[in-house]
């Protein structure tokens, strides 16, 4: 067996570079080596949930600096914006939502670890989160073990 690009692993993310790399170069042969079923890994397990990596800036910061960290991050949320085009363009009723989603805590240790994070980005002149009330926190988790995010 030959091909252009050999793309191991048919996740999220093998399936998805496939995809593009077809749309970009038609013409290219491409395979994918999967050893189960595609989609039947972790990403067939997740509940559907895609996030961008704003949580992760300060690890992205220190590994590869500000400038890329902000990219990284840009890029990954253009990426899960991108799957809701992708089924509205194909007619795939995948029951996308952006809806957004809670960084919580769930103990009074945990109230504030995302602190240093915004502060760094609101530094940045960005602002991917919104701070909320605990009350409103609570009712949009479904539980009163929300207390703060």
């Amino acid at each position: 067996m030959s091909a252009d690009v050999c793309i191991i692993g048919g996740g999220y993310t093998g399936l998805w570079t496939a995809i593009r790399l077809k749309q970009a170069q038609p013409g290219l042969d491409v395979i994918i080596v999967e050893k189960d079923i595609c989609g039947g890994g972790a990403s067939g397990r997740n509940g559907g949930f895609a996030a961008s990596l704003w949580t992760k800036f300060l690890t992205l910061r220190k590994l590869c600096g500000e400038e890329e960290a902000v990219r990284t991050a840009r890029a990954s949320e253009d990426a899960v914006r991108e799957i809701g085009t992708f089924c509205d363009a194909h007619g795939i009723d995948a029951h996308y939502r952006c809806d957004g989603w809670l960084w919580t805590a769930t103990s009074e240790p945990q109230r504030g670890v995302w602190t240093e994070t915004l502060g760094a980005l609101a530094r940045l002149q960005l602002q991917p989160f919104v701070v909320l009330e605990d009350e409103e926190v609570a009712r949009r988790g479904g539980s009163g073990k929300h207390v703060a995010g």
